[in-house]
């Protein structure tokens, strides 16, 4: 039991009724951007031969995207925009094609392409086609074909994976019951079967039906579904290659729940989670998963009735982004959702939802993620069409339509113009819209440029902004900055300071091809704390002759002011034993985007945010961590107190004990943690005590000495 200054509750109906009374239902509703925005339908048509889109997958370098149409037994090889993911037709390749020498391409269920992106390996009818990939066009040249013949059958193959080592390829036969293992040739891409897991033999149990196959990101274990025994198998790779088995999962034994029909396997990019679907289930089947042997513990089942929005028909494939923070799941029954990972606990919180409504989506049978974490393709076998979103914080604050305005070659204004182009701009931390931020906090600048009239010209990006140090007078200029790229991987931008100068600035990026819809994303964080007016705008300055920039109407403002100083910590271990931790915590509620102050007095239906930072001690730092908020609000002129805690962004009752404290997310800790706990207003009045801190693995809990006050007036 953690020692509480304030007294505390004991009548859980009597908080209810505080919560509900409060409107505390909305403490943690912060405005959240959209995950996934629909940017284009590829179609079947005359010249795209897109009939029962059954595989898609992605090349390791971005560039192109393979889709296999089933009814066509073809391969549709696009061409993608590395800007906006969409897509342009490069090759078609059929079955039985003389003239390429293509064979072994009929009724195509997977392909995957190798680490290297040398080659492209296709699953069939009987048969494993082997593509070489040309790095620099993308195009593919036919190597080979593994048929099934006299003494081996590979009957219908419905998965199979590289490991990332480039050295094996896997491939699961349905109607065999077979986890068939190839040795890769890494010049040639040329395949030789190694050995074969069959349900069955050799103590294997779980692969009746076996219809996906995965692996760890160090290739060292290998999971596989078993669709008919409602089972995942585990298996773990000796030096030579083979397989050793070593567990079977299935529904109904030791707990296990939610794997009728399992028809799909991910595995969590830091490998700590596997995640399956269960088709007949209709549930997110979630696993922990050890690390160091490779078995497999059941979590938990999640279906339907576990959120507000249905989200599960027929669940059929899924996958991660890149950053692990987000699962995506379509549906047979046309459905494409999105949900938020705890990366400390695997558990998820749904997002949103895609329906046939929004998009066409019936029959969204597979589904493949770009690497750089851009794109994310879906392929509905029923509407004959590839959908594909985008992955970012979307701006939806409209900044007006471009002011044009023509430049001579010494960068000159020589005339204007009215353009017809739209500017979009918002500030997001996470995912969350906010305009008053931390000094240094992390910050995403999110722009979109729409209708511009020079679609197809290539320009530059330019971000500018005025800073005023202070927020009252609009005459205290303290100077103009530009954002400029680092340099630094993964991308990243910077402020810099600029003199105003058109010959000394920088473009944010270069060469940039106009689209009708043009959507950027800005990682970076503020050096200086005052009013910030973003300003974005492109052209092809400086010109070599005559040129244009088209300016943003109105800018993007944000607050920037350092979040004060709390104090140390409080800190307990996983046995609830205090012990010492040098973290620091700072806290504070900003008002109507003033500067944050942990004492503050507030007035209903003012503007606030109520946001903090920890120094995280050394030890600490680069650990996954949940990230704990809890809070004391007490009405006027009544004593007792109401204790809640933060679980996602929703309040709950909570009872006072470390141990039964949930999280608002999960995160990596880097060395100063920024965590905003609410934006919004408050809706009635009372006094609230808020703390906030941080739940490692081992279970140490974290959290702040001093609180923030806020008195509700």
């Amino acid at each position: 039991m953690m020692n509480i200054y304030l007294p505390l509750t004991r009548n859980i109906v009597y908080g209810c009724c505080l919560l509900v009374m409060f409107g505390f239902m909305g403490f943690g509703t912060q405005s959240a951007a959209e995950k996934l925005h629909i940017t284009g339908v590829v179609d079947s048509n005359s010249d795209i031969f897109l009939n029962s889109p059954w595989a898609v997958a992605v090349s390791p370098d971005n560039k192109q995207v393979v889709v296999a149409s089933l009814a066509d037994d073809a391969l549709l090889l696009f061409e993608r925009n590395l800007n906006t993911g969409k897509l342009s037709l490069l090759a078609s390749y059929f079955n039985n094609d003389s003239i390429q020498n293509i064979s072994g391409l009929s009724a195509i269920q997977a392909v995957v392409f190798s680490p290297d992106g040398l080659n492209l390996y296709v699953a069939a009818d009987n048969a494993v086609v082997v593509f070489s990939r040309d790095v620099e066009t993308g195009l593919l040249t036919f190597v080979e074909v593994q048929q099934s013949g006299r003494l081996l059958t590979f009957g219908t193959l419905t998965s199979l994976v590289a490991s990332p080592d480039g050295q094996f390829v896997y491939v699961v036969s349905q109607s065999e019951s077979i986890l068939f293992v190839f040795k890769r040739d890494l010049s040639s891409g040329h395949l030789t079967l190694l050995e074969m897991q069959q349900d069955g033999v050799n103590g294997v149990s779980g692969l009746t039906g076996a219809n996906t196959v995965i692996t760890t990101t160090d290739g060292q274990y290998v999971y596989v579904s078993g669709q008919n025994s409602h089972s995942i198998v585990v298996f773990r790779r000796l030096s030579a290659g083979n397989l050793a088995y070593l567990q079977t999962v299935s529904s109904d034994i030791d707990n296990v729940t939610g794997l009728e029909g399992v028809s799909a396997l991910l595995l969590s990019r830091d490998n700590r989670f596997l995640y399956a679907l269960g088709l007949s289930s209709d549930k997110l089947v979630i696993f922990s998963r050890n690390t160091d042997t490779g078995f497999l513990s059941f979590v938990e089942a999640v279906g339907n009735e576990n959120t507000e929005t249905a989200f599960l028909d027929q669940p059929m494939t899924l996958a991660v982004s890149d950053d692990d923070r987000t699962l995506y799941i379509a549906s047979l029954g046309g459905k494409v959702a999105s949900l938020s990972r705890n990366l400390l606990t695997g558990k998820v919180l749904l997002d949103e939802v895609f329906t046939s409504s929004d998009t066409v989506l019936t029959e969204a049978r597979a589904m493949s993620i770009s690497p750089d974490g851009h794109s994310l393709y879906v392929a509905s076998s029923k509407d004959n069409a590839l959908v594909i979103f985008s992955i970012a914080n979307y701006p939806t604050d409209f900044l007006g339509l471009g002011l044009g305005f023509n430049i001579d070659k010494d960068g000159q204004i020589i005339g204007s113009f009215r353009s017809q182009a739209s500017f979009f701009g918002n500030l997001f931390v996470g995912n969350l819209l906010q305009n008053t931020i931390g000094l240094g906090e992390k910050t995403q600048l999110s722009i979109s440029i729409r209708n511009p009239e020079q679609i197809g010209s290539s320009v530059n990006i330019y971000i500018t902004a005025k800073l005023r140090k202070t927020l009252l007078r609009a005459d205290d200029d303290a100077g103009d900055w530009m954002l400029v790229p680092t340099g630094s991987e993964p991308e990243s931008w910077e402020w810099q300071p600029w003199d105003g100068n058109p010959d000394t600035l920088q473009p944010t990026q270069t060469d940039v091809t106009l689209e009708e819809e043009n959507n950027a994303q800005y990682d970076t964080s503020f050096p200086a704390e005052g009013s910030w007016e973003i300003n974005t705008s492109y052209g092809d300055l400086p010109p070599d002759d005559t040129g244009y920039t088209v300016s943003s109407e109105q800018n993007t403002s944000a607050t920037v002011t350092n979040v004060p100083l709390l104090g140390g910590a409080v800190a307990y271990d996983g046995a609830n034993n205090s012990i010492s931790s040098v973290s620091t915590f700072y806290g504070g509620i900003a008002v109507n985007q003033g500067t944050f102050l942990p004492v503050q007095s507030v007035v209903l239906a003012q503007s606030v945010v109520v946001k903090g930072r920890v120094t995280v001690e050394p030890a600490h730092r680069t650990q996954v961590a949940e990230i704990l908020v809890f809070a004391y609000y007490s009405p006027p002129n009544i004593t007792e107190i109401a204790p809640f805690m933060m679980d996602g962004y929703n309040p709950a009752l909570w009872n006072n004990q470390l141990s039964a404290l949930t999280s608002l997310t999960s995160d990596v800790l880097s060395g100063d943690y920024y965590v905003t706990m609410y934006s919004g207003n408050f809706v009635a009045t009372g006094r609230l005590i808020v703390r906030f801190g941080y739940r490692l693995a081992d279970h140490t809990v974290v959290y702040s000495a001093n609180p923030i006050d806020i008195t509700i007036r």
